[in-house]
């Protein structure tokens, strides 16, 4: 009777799982990255009241440069007379111009692609491209810039990695786990599940028409290595327990599952945290992972409760449990604790300096919100985009909205703001004629010098601005996507701070909940800050710049780090509970959960670290800090964790077990 049932229960996981992948198949990419785009700012709001005047416009930079030296520049422009009108009669394009350049071989044009009634212009850029090709002269090549086409490379570029890096990292942790258990029953144990959980988190994605994005695509590669990592607590506890007492299977996987409710409960619980911190972002996309992987993590925990239990009891059969694991730890956790005691001050003081240096780099951080940084730097959009800043110094189009009261002789006065607009850091210089909407606003359109923009969006937006009010423009905002994608980008990065704080409170309340200890809860906290120093301090130091993945990685590392030192401390607590002095206390923690943080960490770091083989720079940043910071919490957790403790006045639960 209990096979048949742990049978059906498999049966019934593999069947959700199975219309969760068919799901997974079926969802789109988010080719305009919409939900990239933050919503209810003052420049998106901007930027909602030109599109109902102005129309919805993307403009299209397509250069074309001379394939030879000595091209006649005459039978050049006698070909570009046809090349623009055959561009001008495309359905979707809405005007042509032509951006006057030094070399007179060469020709920019500046095209208006309009979206259709539901936003979408992806297919109008394609459209764009083909006939472009088709129409240019073989004299001339072509290149493709702007900000609709740096939409379309990205979609593209996510779609060929969405299609292969959840099946490398499941082979990769299946590898792993393998090689650390030397059986596949186990190894395999700890990952169906959490994969399953994917599945049947993409159910809700298709139902709710959720397109992937940048941010989104890295849901799957994190519940995977975080679900892992849970499993693999249950799997090395279930070990423990068959070699201490030489349980059978149903017994050692019953113990197992009892000793780990409370930590493991409260394990789900902050790591959810973690990424509900990520709900103080303004980018809808970034919100939006952040809640999905807070259900996604108690989806996976979920189903490794309710399938890892069958699993173990029809795999590895009704007799012992199976090969012992190395019993190393029960060496190392009393030497390492006895060493740690006697050391606790100096470890302590290292971890401080180590600390107050990392913040000290971390204030030398720049921000990087160039958009076309997320695609590798050999990607054809990317060269393409240097060409044209090379030949314009401009490689986008922003728009100054000039709204009503308008002076006396608007036009002459928007003309002459345009010209004199080349000045202020980040204006390359007028990028078509001005438009006039249908409540007589005006809107400029401009060229964006990439270096100087991509650094200080803010400073380029405020001064243009400025320049428009002194012209006698008294409503006037610059925006645009590319606008609205920088600030948002900024605003993200920026908001970094209040994010980690936002979830450090979380983390906070949940430890102090949990372990009823408001001491024991705030002296976790300190190997899980340590680590996040430790990154951003280590990106200052090395001059690398935080960028949208970066940014992201405090948040989501806390919580998934905080895991591994909730097991330490609930091993701690319960032997101080006992009446244990704090050396024996930290030896049991320490021999009972080391190498399961070992392993974990290592699934962990692994799964992270094939983000390093991305087709986005954003996977390849997050995936390599990731991995990263993960070993630099398991040091934290096995050294520093220990001595903080031992150099803390006892807590409250520690004189009550006294």
């Amino acid at each position: 009777m209990h096979r048949l049932r742990d049978i059906l229960v498999l049966i019934a996981v593999a069947l959700l799982a199975a219309a969760g992948g068919a799901a997974r198949a079926g969802l789109r990419v988010d080719v305009e990255n919409a939900s990239m785009k933050s919503r209810g700012t003052a420049h998106a709001e901007a930027a909602a009241r030109a599109e109902r005047a102005h129309g919805s416009r993307h403009t299209v930079l397509v250069l074309a440069e001379p394939r030879a030296e000595g091209v006649d520049a005459r039978r050049w422009h006698a070909d570009e007379r046809g090349f623009a009108s055959a561009l001008r009669e495309l359905e979707d394009v809405e005007r042509v111009v032509d951006v006057p350049l030094a070399d007179r071989t060469a020709a920019l044009l500046a095209v208006d692609v309009a979206a259709a009634d539901d936003g979408r212009y992806a297919d109008a850029v394609l459209v764009l491209r083909t006939a472009a090709l088709a129409a240019a002269p073989p004299t001339h090549k072509l290149s493709f810039s702007g900000f609709p086409v740096g939409e379309l490379a990205v979609a593209e570029a996510l779609a060929a990695e969405q299609a292969w890096i959840v099946p490398w990292i499941v082979g990769a942790l299946v590898l792993l786990l393998f090689i650390v258990y030397r059986d596949l029953r186990l190894a395999l144990g700890a990952v169906l599940p959490s994969l399953a959980a994917i599945l049947m988190l993409a159910l809700l994605q298709s139902a709710l028409d959720h397109a992937l994005d940048p941010i989104s695509s890295l849901l799957a590669p994190v519940l995977l290595t975080v679900g892992v990592a849970g499993s693999v607590h249950l799997v090395e506890r279930f070990r423990v327990h068959a070699r201490e007492s030489e349980s059978e299977v149903r017994e050692a996987v019953r113990a197992a599952f009892r000793d780990l409710v409370v930590p493991a409960s409260l394990a789900v619980a902050t790591t959810m945290a973690g990424f509900l911190g990520l709900l103080a972002s303004p980018i809808p996309a970034v919100q939006r992972f952040g809640w999905l992987a807070a259900l996604g993590v108690g989806l996976a925990c979920a189903v490794a409760w309710v399938a890892l239990p069958p699993w173990l009891r029809l795999t590895m059969g009704s007799g012992a449990a199976g090969r012992e694991p190395a019993p190393a730890w029960a060496v190392l956790g009393p030497g390492l604790a006895v060493w740690l005691r006697r050391r606790a001050g100096l470890v302590t003081g290292v971890a401080v300096v180590l600390a107050f240096l990392c913040g000290v780099t971390w204030s030398r951080l720049r921000v990087d919100t160039d958009p076309i940084g997320i695609l590798a730097v050999d990607h054809p959009f990317r060269v393409a985009t240097s060409r044209v800043a090379a030949r314009t110094g401009g490689v986008d189009t922003v728009d100054l909205l000039l709204e009503p009261p308008l002076p006396a002789l608007p036009g002459p006065r928007a003309a002459a703001l345009q010209f004199g607009l080349g000045e202020p850091e980040g204006i390359a210089g007028p990028a078509g004629p001005i438009h006039t909407g249908a409540d007589g606003s005006r809107l400029v359109p401009l060229l964006v010098r990439g270096e100087e923009f991509r650094q200080d969006p803010d400073r380029t937006v405020a001064a243009v601005e400025e320049r428009a009010h002194a012209f006698g423009f008294p409503a006037a905002t610059v925006t645009g996507p590319a606008v609205i994608r920088a600030l948002d980008s900024a605003a993200l990065v920026a908001g970094q701070i209040e994010g980690l704080l936002f979830t450090l409170v979380f983390l906070w309340l949940a430890m102090a909940i949990g372990f009823r200890s408001l001491r024991l809860a705030t002296l976790g906290l300190i190997p899980n800050l340590l680590p996040c120093l430790c990154l951003y301090g280590a990106l200052g130091a090395f001059g690398r710049p935080l960028s949208v993945g970066t940014a992201m990685i405090g948040s989501v590392l806390l919580g998934v780090a905080v895991d591994d030192t909730i097991h330490v401390l609930h091993g701690y607590a319960h032997a101080r509970r006992r009446g244990r002095g704090r050396t024996t206390s930290m030896a049991r923690a320490l021999s009972r959960s080391g190498r399961a943080l070992c392993v974990t960490s290592f699934v962990l770091a692994a799964g992270f670290g094939v983000g390093a083989f991305g087709e986005l720079e954003t996977t390849k940043e997050f995936g390599l800090a990731a991995a990263a910071t993960i070993l630099t919490a398991l040091v934290a957790d096995l050294v520093v964790l220990p001595a903080v403790l031992f150099l803390a006045a006892a807590s409250p639960l520690e004189r009550r077990s006294a």
